[in-house]
């Protein structure tokens, strides 16, 4: 690359434009392109592909839009520029910046729906000017957003996951816990029961063990009962006793 290549390379980087050289080779190379203030295509960004002649700048530059883009003067599938200033109207006197800071912005702003290379959208253009500028807005979206921004979005998307399945996280701890709980109050519950039939059994010893002192007491009743029968048997046989010997005397 030449001093005057390589010249216009340096200005066009430290006029802010974003240079990737990592393709840089038969002077071929990408420039980020800022859609332009005040217009349907301002917060989109393009990359346009620019490769230099060997007679540059004797010759116009190569430009073609690498990314999508819907406008009236730009092939959208190609990327092919309809733009005299950089094609027959060019000018040695030109530079690489007059094109990115200048021309190519003020094509974004001014379509000319009279010399188109996309029809669609010239078509659209002149039938309703409002309409144009929202479609033209919704491609940006879809096609020409930055892609820090599309990987903050990710990002926060991630971040909101986390923060979901955190929380499911700690649902299902609590419910854990609810279920410990639950446990641990059954548990209770159970020894509960299980305190209450050992006390229903040692009420059934204790009567058990009073219906056999009850028995006891009725047997010793008895014992009684016969002790006293024997007495009066005895006594009876006493008093026939002496029945018996006053009949002897009588006989006597």
């Amino acid at each position: 690359m030449d001093n005057r290549k390589e010249k216009d390379l340096k200005e066009l980087m430290e006029n802010g434009f974003e240079v990737d050289l990592s393709i840089c080779r038969n002077n071929l190379f990408v420039v980020k392109l800022h859609g332009p203030k005040d217009s349907p295509y301002e917060g989109g960004v393009w990359r346009v592909r620019v490769s230099l002649p060997d007679e540059y700048p004797n010759k116009p530059p190569s430009i073609t839009f690498a990314s999508r883009i819907y406008h009236t003067n730009i092939h959208e599938a190609s990327g092919l520029i309809c733009l005299n200033v950089i094609s027959e109207d060019w000018s040695p006197t030109y530079k690489l910046l007059n094109v990115f800071q200048y021309y190519l912005p003020q094509l974004l702003l001014s379509p000319n729906p009279e010399d188109p290379m996309n029809k669609i959208a010239a078509a659209k253009l002149e039938d309703n000017r409002e309409a144009y500028n929202q479609f033209v807005r919704d491609h940006c979206q879809k096609h020409a957003m930055p892609a820090e921004e599309n990987i903050s979005s990710s990002a926060g998307k991630a971040g909101n996951t986390d923060d979901e399945e955190g929380k499911a996280g700690n649902t299902v701890d609590e419910e854990s816990k609810a279920g410990n709980t639950n446990d641990e109050e059954d548990k209770a519950e159970n020894t509960d029961d299980e305190e209450g039939k050992a006390g229903n059994t040692d009420d059934e010893g204790k009567a058990g063990n009073t219906n056999d002192e009850e028995g006891k007491a009725g047997k010793t009743d008895d014992e009684e009962g016969k002790a006293e029968n024997t007495e009066d048997e005895e006594e009876k046989s006493g008093n026939t006793d002496e029945e018996g010997k006053a009949g002897n005397t009588g006989d006597q």
